[in-house]
């Protein structure tokens, strides 16, 4: 026997004796309820909820008996809580126990199920992904996302570079346009220039005196 052993003795007479007293005023609770000792949590509330209709100050009761069901509820919880604690430890006792294998096969069975991509993409990759196994499944969803942003940044490249091209002719005529309108334009000879008339010589204002005579003084004509 070790140095607690003592100890650990009297631990647990007293546990059983306070489980022992506790019992009887837990079966109280349980008929008071009209629960049975498989009562969840979920069916004492509800239970506790139709008694204190009756129970509460404001319905007629008395303080203390309404203190004295919620001292009950408290128990039955307390119960119901131990008794989950209970169960979900025995079922983990009697699980064999697991393998990394095991999580392989659930993971294995587990159905892939392809996102909302485009139809282009889904008919040349979704064939394949689905007769994969869970690691080819994330690698072939990984490369179906990847394609699917290539798709994207394409399709807006080449509407960006649509869009300037139309732009680009609208507001502008390519070489060959103006060729062809050039081409399609009537021939027409240019007008003759106008000869200029020969410059007519002006008449001087000056009067020559030479062929002029002039009668001298003295002599009559």
């Amino acid at each position: 026997m070790t140095v607690d052993g003592p100890y650990r003795a009297e631990q647990c007479h007293d546990r059983a004796g306070a489980m022992a007293q506790r019992a009887p005023t837990l079966r109280a609770a349980y008929e008071r309820f009209a629960l049975p000792p498989s009562a969840t949590p979920e069916d004492v509330q509800l239970a506790f909820r139709r008694l204190s209709k009756h129970v509460h100050p404001d319905a007629g009761g008395t303080p203390d008996e309404f203190d004295e069901l919620r001292r009950q509820r408290e128990q039955l919880l307390r119960a119901a809580g131990d008794r989950r604690y209970r169960e979900g430890v025995l079922r983990s006792e009697q699980r064999p126990p697991s393998s990394p294998c095991d999580e392989v096969a659930i993971r294995a069975t587990r159905p892939f199920v392809p996102g909302m991509y485009p139809a282009l993409v889904i008919a040349t990759i979704t064939g394949l992904a689905g007769l994969a196994t869970a690691d080819r499944a994330r690698i072939y969803s990984g490369l179906l996302a990847a394609v699917v942003v290539w798709l994207v940044i394409t399709t807006l490249l080449m509407l960006r570079l649509w869009h300037r091209r139309n732009l680009r002719s609208a507001n502008y005529l390519t070489a060959e346009q103006v060729v062809a309108m050039r081409d399609k334009r009537p021939a027409t000879t240019p007008p003759a220039r106008s000869r200029p008339s020969p410059r007519r010589p002006r008449a001087s204002s000056r009067i020559s005196l030479r062929n002029v005579h002039v009668p001298r003084r003295g002599h009559s004509q």
